[in-house]
């Protein structure tokens, strides 16, 4: 229970549950894979999936049990404490009501003779029972004053006569001392079973001669009844002879199999000999023991104890004597109590929390849980009884001076004192335990009681050192990682890594540890140009970067400003972690780009210029042969026709040769840009009017959008407007009859960004970054005639030049654009 006083160490435990959970079942997956596919193929990303979902799922059960354990401990306290006050100021209230009553009870049996009168009719009037014990009430009386007396003492004796009830019948009597009282009773008939009369019960009282008096007393009694029936719990009163004085409806409601005989004047022996009859017993003798221990329970109260009704309900019985020897009870309804304690005491049970409540006075305990007694084996009775001597023998000797020294220090701590020792179990095994007390009642300043807990940490014991072991192994396995090794969770917060990592990028050394966001250390790497590929666009490639991240399988290769090529394989986990794996492949990228190159700058120059020089040559030779064989018989519209087709492939030959030197330049860094500014807008109007015939040849249409900043882009004019035709070349080559082509130029604060569309067929998803080399035709449009295959790769060479980058997507409903971005400081700087 005190964890609800102190819930740190409750997150602790939780967190120790947790990785216990994920031990437990990488050790499972370690067996399982290991037998299956054999040990030696177990490697670390293998067990990471298990160790991390045990973790989850025992942090998960531990976490619920925690907080159950929490929640039903403070509804039992506040309910327990609420009844307590409300018990004390009931006990008080009514203590003070019977002790300022002035009625007395009296029984009658069938000739009208007294066999029963209650102690009080002494302390009220000083009257002695004794001398009216075996006496009729008309032998008692004195001699009347008058014919009202006499008219009553008929209704008296007609009410006998005809068994009917008394109600306030005056009469005079003397008493020893020779005063006159005034006597005022009310009474009703009884009988047995059978229904023969066996006499009449009722109570009576002290009649004053002051009316004002009187009134004064009527008001008291009412005030009385009127208390007991607005409680909640069930109230009796008994007078020194164990005879029933009053209840309250709420007390029978409770014990309504006995509902017939709390009447009063009945005595407490033949209530508790009815009850005993609804109740289920071995053996008569085993009833008539309990008959007798509550009837001593009820003459000598001690400690209230709890009892189970036959609704199977539970009241709490509390008795007190008062001064003049008769006996006050409340029933106090504790069946809700019992049912939190009973879901506490499971609750106890899962999490192995035992809770006790210590007398720091006497050196007793006061009460414990079922978990308490199991952990003790031994019952609730017995270690009530035990002194501190008898616990002393479960502690390991060697822990007794520490068990001490911390009971001293909390016997004089306001706070949570904790201790771990060793216990012996019930299989005689030493346990793990962890108890911690806090301080429940003070007096005087001193702290009379404690409350505290007992848990059983031998199984997290246990796994702390399994994970320690663990931890190590893991440790040296993960710095043992051909490659840097870098696991980010699901909130993109680094969590572990590797010395190999830390090495691979020295200028972000400062960002590389245990809690720093992923994005963060990326930004860093940005800001000291650690990422070629970030110089261009660094929002675009950070946001790119962190979108393969997220990915779930994915490898790629990063480019560092330092010539170094590092390889990441990035792997998610289900539980939203990423692992990396960063090698550093800079030789092997190097050679193989070379061979790559190499191979490809053949194969291109092979089967490119052998077909792109081959047919344009073959048609200039064909159509010159043929002219030649028919010089003598050709028209001249004939004549003009082959010319035509001459010029037609000679021109073809010349784009070609043209856009290869271009090429060559470019590749070779040996093309010079002449840096001015230029409107771009005015750029794209004039390719435009230079496309307008072969516009309206296809019937196009073509909208150009450009938003109201008017900004200069510091570039090369020519070498952009060759890219821009290019571009728009192709948006009409491969636009159906009567489409339309949409231009859009959007001017930013650092750039500004061109779109090209068309509605043609498309690109192939996996074609959007091979357009843009040398010689490359898409397979959806190697059907259309012409071209060169070297427009795109020209634009891409001329838009990294300018620093800028170039791209290619398809378009939501149909077509395909292509787009590039200028960034304007880099620009005005070159």
């Amino acid at each position: 229970m005190s964890q609800v006083l102190n819930p740190q160490p409750l997150r602790f435990s939780n967190a120790i549950v947790a990785l216990g959970g994920g031990i437990a079942l990488m050790m499972i997956a370690i067996l399982v894979q290991g037998f299956g596919f054999g040990f030696e193929k177990i490697s670390v990303l293998t067990l990471t999936v298990p160790f991390l979902v045990g973790c989850g799922l025992a942090y998960f059960v531990s976490h619920l049990l925690r907080s159950n354990l929490t929640r039903l401990r403070g509804e039992l306290e506040d309910e327990f404490y609420r009844r307590t006050r409300e018990l004390k100021q009931t006990e008080d209230r009514f203590r003070q009501y019977t002790e300022s009553s002035s009625d007395w009870f009296w029984e009658t049996d069938a000739n009208n003779r007294f066999v029963f009168l209650s102690s009080h009719l002494y302390d009220v009037t000083g009257a002695r029972p004794e001398d009216i014990l075996g006496h009729t009430r008309e032998e008692i009386r004195l001699e009347s004053e008058g014919p009202e007396e006499d008219r009553h003492w008929e209704e008296y004796r007609y009410c006998i006569e005809n068994r009917l009830p008394l109600a306030d019948f005056e009469y005079r009597g003397r008493i020893a001392d020779g005063r006159i009282i005034r006597y005022r009773i009310n009474g009703k008939p009884y009988y047995d079973d059978t229904g023969e009369f066996l006499g009449y019960r009722g109570s009576g009282y002290e009649v004053k001669n002051s009316p004002e008096q009187q009134s004064r007393h009527s008001h008291s009694q009412d005030l009385i009844y009127t208390a007991t029936q607005l409680l909640n719990d069930g109230f009796l009163l008994f007078d020194a002879d164990d005879r029933m004085v009053m209840c309250n409806d709420r007390y029978r409601q409770l014990y309504s199999v006995i509902a017939d005989k709390l009447q009063p004047g009945t005595s407490f022996a033949e209530i508790a000999r009815a009850y005993s009859d609804s109740q289920s017993f071995a053996s008569a003798e085993e009833k008539e023991t309990w008959i007798e221990d509550r009837i001593e329970r009820h003459k000598h109260p001690r400690e209230p104890f709890d009892q189970q009704l036959p609704s199977g309900d539970w009241v709490r019985v509390i008795d007190q004597k008062l001064p003049g020897g008769g006996t006050v009870g409340l029933r106090v309804d504790i069946t809700k109590t019992k049912q939190l304690e009973e879901e506490l005491d499971q609750a106890q049970r899962i999490a192995k929390i035992a809770s006790f409540r210590w007398d720091v006075e006497r050196d007793r305990m006061i009460s414990c849980s079922r978990e308490f007694t199991r952990l003790f084996n031994n019952s609730v009775e017995q270690l009530k009884k035990s002194p501190w001597d008898e616990y002393k023998k479960k502690f390991h000797p060697d822990d007794l001076e520490k068990i001490s020294k911390a009971y001293e220090r909390s016997d004089n701590h306001d706070g949570v004192t904790e201790v771990e020792f060793r216990m012996k179990g019930p299989d005689g095994g030493y346990r793990n335990i962890v108890e911690r007390i806090a301080p429940s009642l003070w007096r005087d300043g001193r702290i009379v009681e404690q409350i505290g807990t007992m848990q059983d940490v031998t199984e997290r014991k246990r796994a702390e050192q399994e994970k320690l072991s663990s931890d190590e192994m893991l440790e040296a396995a993960i710095e043992n990682v051909p490659g840097g090794f870098l696991v980010v969770n699901a909130d993109g917060i680094i969590e572990r890594f590797n010395r190999k990592f830390f090495d691979l990028y020295p200028e972000q050394q400062f960002f590389i540890n245990e809690g720093v966001p992923f994005n963060r250390f990326l930004q860093s790497g940005i800001d000291r140009g650690v990422y070629l590929e970030a110089q261009v666009n660094p929002e675009g490639w950070l946001k790119r970067r962190l979108e393969r991240h997220m990915s779930e399988s994915i490898e790629f290769i990063d480019r560092l400003s330092d010539g170094r090529s590092i390889k990441v394989a990035l792997r998610r986990l289900p539980n939203g972690m990423g692992v990396g794996i960063h090698f550093d492949v800079t030789e092997l990228q190097q050679a193989r780009e070379a061979a790559e190159q190499a191979n490809e700058a053949k194969s291109e120059f092979l089967a490119s210029m052998s077909h792109e020089l081959r047919t344009p040559m073959h048609g200039i030779l064909s159509f010159t042969e043929l002219g030649l064989k028919r010089l003598e018989t050709l028209s001249q519209e004939k004549l003009r026709q082959y010319l035509e087709n001459i010029q037609i492939s000679g021109t073809r030959l010349l784009y070609l040769l043209n856009d290869l030197l271009d090429l060559s330049k470019l590749e070779a860094g040996k093309m010079r840009l002449d840096m001015t500014p230029v409107k771009l807008a005015d750029v794209v109007r004039a390719c435009i009017t230079e496309q307008d015939l072969r516009l309206r040849e296809k019937n196009l249409r073509c909208e150009f959008e450009v938003d109201s900043v008017d900004r200069t882009c510091v570039c090369d004019r020519n070498r952009i407007m060759q890219v821009i035709t290019n571009i728009f070349a192709n948006a009409i080559k491969f636009s159906p009859e009567g489409g339309e082509i949409r231009i859009q130029l959007d001017h930013g604060e650092t750039g500004c960004r061109m779109q090209i569309s068309d509605e043609g067929i498309g690109i192939p998803e996996n074609e959007l970054d091979d357009v843009f080399g040398k010689f490359y035709q898409s397979t959806g449009n190697r059907n259309q005639a012409g071209g060169t295959g070297l427009g795109l790769a020209i634009c891409r060479e001329i838009i990294e030049l300018h620093r800028g980058s170039i791209w290619a997507e398809n378009n939501p409903q149909e077509g395909a654009s292509i787009l590039f971005e200028l960034p304007l400081e880099q620009a005005q700087r070159e």
